[in-house]
């Protein structure tokens, strides 16, 4: 039997719309399954109009995650926000003046590739007032950089481990509350 779903936004505003047909198993689990009808009217919609809403979005809510659906959605909800935080960006004083670097992967692999050569270096950071530019490091300096980023990206994984193993024992227990209590704190965004 064919399945035609929407990914909504939490306003009821169509964000994306899959079907098995095309999709296959690949449809998320947090997709609500519509008739294809509703499918079907929500085709003719043009990105250059107005957002497309379905109306009282709870009545194509079919079910309820339950504790297992919930935990696989919380931990790749922690796995996502995770990685956002130590790609966004970091501060070291290693220079004697706090500089914010960039950590995106490919900043990662510079920085990495600088500390490796051993020697003084422009590298790029932004100053107290956001303006980038490349300022001087020494080899030691740029090491102090690198640990810096090892200690803040480590503090961000244990705490998404540390989270994940209270959805491990949420769900060992079958606690769907506690298992849909578990989020990313804001503390650490």
């Amino acid at each position: 039997m064919a399945r035609f779903c929407f990914l909504l936004a939490t306003d009821g505003r169509i964000l994306t719309r899959y079907s098995s047909a095309l999709h296959g198993n690949a449809i998320p689990d947090d997709a609500i399954d519509v008739a294809k009808t509703i499918y079907d009217g929500s085709l003719n919609y043009r990105k250059e109009q107005a957002p497309y809403y379905v109306n009282n979005v709870l009545e194509f809510r079919p079910y309820r995650l339950d504790a297992q659906q919930q935990s696989l959605r919380t931990r790749r909800d922690i796995d996502q926000r995770c990685e956002e935080v130590i790609t966004s960006g970091f501060s070291s004083n290693a220079t004697g003046t706090r500089f914010d670097y960039d950590s995106q992967r490919d900043d990662q692999l510079n920085l990495n590739a600088a500390i490796l050569l051993g020697i003084d270096m422009h590298y790029p950071c932004r100053d107290a007032q956001g303006e980038k530019g490349f300022h001087l490091h020494t080899a030691q300096q740029l090491r102090q950089v690198g640990e810096d980023f090892n200690q803040f990206k480590m503090k961000l994984l244990v705490y998404g481990n540390e989270l994940k193993q209270q959805l491990d024992q949420a769900l060992a227990s079958g606690e769907l509350e506690t298992v849909e209590a578990i989020r990313w704190g804001e503390a650490l965004s």
